[in-house]
This record gives structure tokens, sequence and C-alpha cells, in this order.
């Protein structure tokens, strides 16, 4: 269980870096650091309600929940390495649409925002999966699921503010 418990440490270390990185970057998108925060919360708390309920509906089916979260967490790392070239395309993009169509105003506002959110969306959803697909496997091999369970939410929740420790992040 200690093993486990660590890797789930290590996972919730993990979510809250990506959250720091994303906002660092939604900022210079947005305009501001306040929007940036906003918007990023808004939808990592929300992708991962989203990512966890329906993983939470799918995880009893899963044959191999641990490989299951294996792929989830590599998917994750993938999306992480892919992050700022797919950043720099997309903005550069945008802003090349936005000026060849003119936009401005409201539509603008809103598109960017839009495009801002979707950038972290899919990352998200997927943060929100790997709790319910890691606890399914741990409760189907111990015997005291509700200790385990505790366990492994305290290791997650622990590892986030560990993370703030850097000089990077939050």
């Amino acid at each position: 269980m200690l093993r486990l418990s660590t890797i789930f440490f290590a996972s919730g270390f993990a979510g809250l870096i990506y959250e720091s990185i994303w906002t660092s970057y939604l900022k210079l998108f947005l305009g501001h650091a306040a929007y940036a925060q906003t918007l990023v919360l808004g939808i990592f708390m929300g992708g991962m309600a989203v990512g966890a309920a329906v993983a939470a509906r799918y995880s009893v089916r899963l044959r191999n929940p641990l490989l299951a979260y294996a792929l989830i967490e590599i998917a994750i790392g993938v999306f992480a390495l892919l992050f700022h070239p797919l950043f720099t395309t997309v903005t550069e993009g945008f802003y090349d649409l936005a000026l060849a169509r003119q936009w401005s105003g409201l539509p603008f506002v809103y598109a960017k925002w839009g495009m801002a959110a979707l950038l972290i969306l899919p990352q998200s959803i997927l943060l929100g999966a790997t709790f319910p697909v890691f606890t399914a496997a741990v409760t189907r091999t111990t015997k005291s699921a509700g200790r385990s369970i505790a366990t492994l939410y305290f290791a997650n929740s622990i590892g986030a503010p560990w993370a703030c420790s850097l000089p990077v992040s939050c």
C-alpha cells in the first residue's frame, strides 16, 4: 500500500504543477494573471469532476484498472510534453484568424476564453479520472477498502501542498 500511496502522492504533486504552469501560460494569452487563475481553477475543478464521474461509472467494468490508470497518467504526460508547442500553435493561429476576420469586442473575448479552456480541458478530465480508476485497482486487492481509499486520498491531497513549496509553482 505504501508504494501505491507514493505513486498517488506524485500524481497529486504533478497535478498542482500542471495547474500552475497552465496559469502561467494562459495569463500570457488572456492578458491578466487573475483571468488565467479564474479560468484554470474553473476548468481544472470542472474537468476533474467530469473525469471522476465518468471514470467512477466505468471503472467497475475495467478488467485491469491499474493498467488503465497507467495509461491515463501516460496520456496526461504526453499532453504535458505537447502543451508548449500546442499552446504556441493555437494562440498564433487564433490571433491570425482574429486579425483576418477583424474580431473585436465580446466575440473576440469569448473566443479567446473558449480557446484557452479547450487547451486545458482534456488534461483536467484525465486528471479527474485518476482517483476512481486507481481506487478501483486498490479496492480489488485489499480487504480494508475504506482505509485504503482514505489513505490514497490523503496521499494525493498532501502531494499538492508539497508542489507549492517549489519556487515555480502556486
